[in-house]
Order: C-alpha cells, then sequence, then structure tokens
C-alpha cells in the first residue's frame, strides 16, 4: 500500500508504472546484444556489412512493418495480450540466436526478434496512453522514452562484459530479463476489459483513419526519421568500432542512452508548451543532421559524446512528440495509428539499411567515410527543411492537430 501511494504521488498509477518498468527491463536486454549485433556477426560469421545490412533490413520490416497488424490486434483484442505474446516471442529469437551459423539462420532470427517489437511497443504505447489524461500524454511518453533509456544505458555495459568474450551467456540473460517482463506484465497490466479498453475497429473507423491527409503527412516524417535513426544500429557502430575498437559501441548506445535518461522529459515538456508540433519535427530532424555530421570527430572519446549529444538532443526532440501526435491523430484506434507510424518507418529503416550497408562498405575501401558522413547529413537536414516549409498552412491552423476518429 505504501509503495503504491508513493507512485501515485507523481500523478500516475501503478499499471502505468509497471509498464514503464517493463520497458526499461526490454530495453536492457536488449541492448546488450543490439551495440555488438553487427560486430558479433562480422566477427564469428565473417558477415560483410552489405550482409548485415539485409538481416537488419528484414528485423526493422518485421519490427516496424507488422505493427499495423499488431496495432489493429491490440485495439480490438486488448494491449495486454499482445504485448505478453511479443515478450514470449523475444525470449525465443534471444534463446535461438546464438546458435544461428549462416546469413539465412541469422535473418530469421532476426524477423522473430521483429515480430515480438512490433507486437510489444504499439501496444504498451497506446496502454499508456490510454491510462493517462490527455493533457499528460506528451509528458508521460518521454517519460516512457527516458525509461527504456536506463536500459539502453546499462545494456551496453553489462553487453561488455558478457557478448564481448562470452555471447551466449549475453543471449541468455537477455532472455532471462525479458522473461521477468513478462511475468510483471500478466500479474500487474490489466486486460483490454478494464482500464485498458477494447476499441471498435471495422472497415468504417480505418476508412477514415486512412483519410486524413495529416496521417500520411505525419507518415512521410515518420519513413524519413527512422531512415536517419536506422543508423544508429548499422554504420554508426560499425564506424566506431574501427575508429575505437571495444568501447566505441558501447560509448555510443552508452551516451545517446544517458543523455535522453536527463533530458528528455525536461526536453519534451519545453517544446510542447513553446513550439509548434511540426515545427518541433523539423528542427529536431535538423539537429539529427548535424550529428550525422559530427560522427567525422569521432576518432576521440570526446568527439563522440559530443557528436551523440547533438545527434540525441535532436532524437528526444521528435520522439514523443511523434508518438502524441499519432495519438491525437486517432484518440479511438491509437495503436492502430502508431501501428501505421511504424509501418512506414520500417519501410524507411529497411531502405536505408539495404543502401547504406554497400555504400559504407564503399566509403570504407576508398577511405572515403567523411563523405559518407556528410551525405547523410544532407539527406537529414533535407528532411527537416522539408517538414517545415511543407507543413506552414497545418502550423498556422487555430488547432494544430484535429482528431481523424472519434
Amino acid at each position: 500500500m505504501g509503495g503504491a501511494a508513493l507512485l501515485t504521488r507523481f500523478g500516475l498509477s501503478r499499471e502505468v508504472w509497471v509498464i514503464i518498468a517493463g520497458l526499461c527491463m526490454v530495453t536492457t536486454g536488449t541492448y546488450m546484444i543490439m551495440p555488438f549485433f553487427a560486430i558479433y556477426l562480422a566477427e564469428q560469421l565473417s558477415l560483410s556489412a552489405s550482409e548485415i545490412g539485409v538481416a537488419l533490413a528484414v528485423y526493422m520490416l518485421a519490427a516496424q512493418g507488422l505493427t499495423v497488424v499488431s496495432g489493429l490486434a491490440a485495439d480490438r483484442y486488448g494491449a495486454k495480450r499482445i504485448m505478453c505474446w511479443g515478450l514470449i516471442l523475444r525470449v525465443m529469437a534471444f534463446l535461438t540466436m546464438p546458435f544461428a551459423a549462416s546469413l539465412v539462420q541469422v535473418t530469421l532470427c532476426a524477423a522473430v526478434m521483429g515480430v515480438s517489437s512490433a507486437m510489444y511497443t504499439p501496444s504498451g504505447k497506446a496502454a499508456v496512453a490510454s491510462l493517462v489524461r490527455p493533457n499528460q500524454r506528451v509528458r508521460v511518453l518521454a517519460l516512457r522514452n527516458a525509461a527504456g533509456n536506463v536500459g539502453v544505458a546499462l545494456g551496453p555495459v553489462a553487453g561488455t562484459w558478457f557478448m564481448v568474450t562470452h555471447p551466449l551467456v549475453g543471449f541468455c540473460i537477455a532472455a532471462a530479463v525479458t522473461l521477468v517482463c513478462y511475468v510483471a506484465t500478466v500479474l500487474y497490466v490489466p486486460a483490454g476489459r478494464g482500464r485498458i479498453r477494447r476499441n471498435p475497429v471495422n472497415v468504417r473507423s480505418v476508412r477514415k483513419l486512412l483519410s486524413n491527409p495529416a496521417i500520411w503527412a505525419l507518415g512521410l516524417y515518420t519513413f524519413m526519421f527512422w531512415a536517419v535513426y536506422s543508423q544508429m544500429e548499422l554504420t554508426m557502430p560499425l564506424h566506431t568500432q574501427m575508429v575505437l575498437p571495444r568501447i566505441g559501441p558501447a560509448l555510443l548506445f552508452s551516451t545517446n542512452a544517458v543523455v535522453v535518461i536527463f533530458l528528455q522529459l525536461p526536453v519534451a515538456t519545453w517544446v510542447s508548451r513553446r513550439q509548434s508540433t511540426w515545427d518541433a519535427l523539423g528542427i529536431g530532424m535538423g539537429i539529427m543532421g548535424i550529428g550525422m555530421a559530427g560522427m567525422v570527430l569521432s576518432e576521440s572519446v570526446a568527439g563522440l559524446v559530443a557528436t551523440m549529444l547533438v545527434f540525441t538532443l535532436g532524437e528526444i526532440l521528435i520522439s514523443p512528440i511523434m508518438d502524441n501526435l499519432a495519438v491525437d491523430l486517432a484518440p479511438k484506434l491509437a495503436a492502430t495509428a502508431l501501428g501505421l507510424m511504424g509501418l512506414l518507418g520500417a519501410l524507411g529503416a529497411a531502405l536505408a539499411n539495404v543502401v547504406s550497408g554497400p555504400l559504407f562498405d564503399q566509403a570504407v575501401r576508398l577511405n572515403t567515410i567523411t563523405t559518407y558522413w556528410y551525405g547523410a547529413a544532407l539527406v537529414a537536414a533535407l528532411a527537416g527543411l522539408i517538414t517545415v516549409v511543407g507543413c506552414v498552412p497545418r502550423r498556422n491552423r487555430s488547432q494544430a492537430v484535429r482528431p481523424a476518429t472519434r
């Protein structure tokens, strides 16, 4: 009783805190693996960056491409059920990954891992959004991101000890942490017939959602955001492994996570009160582009930390505002809207991985890494400019966001 009262003093129910803490646990296990995954595949299976890019593209397509299906399922059958199935699949993926011995097997494991993410992520966001008041959503989604990044900060530290020397142990620990999250979700997160309501999913409501131009504007932006952000999983770890062996990838993800932990909530709160939604999204993408350009300075620890500070500032401007906008545009089909954004983000990330893998390999061969990063920065800057300029009429409306489904 005392613990529950302490939690509710912050204005959030125990259910919300369980979901947020569960995300922290899941990301801790996942980021024991992900910062070292490309390196693990390169060293253990001798895969090239192009081949690793294919596996990661499949992962991203499954992780975000299937979120439309999982989002519809969460709205129809309840978020808790879909979250739990996603966690079970993630445990299975972690336990099979260390036994994958070829690109085909690695890709299959990556696909299972992606499906698990597709089931867990949009349903978790929708669950949190349904348990708080509308005026709390940006701050709570920011808090959710910050809690997840506690795991992103802790995971690489543990991964440095286990994944580098004993990968099998690392995969097993990641599976065990995910299993604990599953148990907590079963015990404490309300089912669909409780506080997390099931929603009326039918052809008319989905058609109304898809007919809203604002949904597709947000979808285009999501496509561009994930095309840029996906480099955190592929080329950035490979680059930092070359210039700062062993410590580079862990420092990359840990710096990103620490910045999110300490700045996500205050930055999101400040921006939501002082900037229009679309301006904030465009500015955030431009800042990420500056961070991409800063990768040319990552040969030193100070340079890498400064680069990730800038890159992450752009990320934390974007993430909670982007999720909140999706929920605002479809309050009755929140998981479906988030799932659609996931699909479009997956297409952007998959395209970026397939293209950037060979380009990065060629840049390494030709010793033109600087050109590669400046090119990536230009893409991000153009995406930000398109967002700011293209959404001028929407910014000038008296109400920035008009829900698509009521």
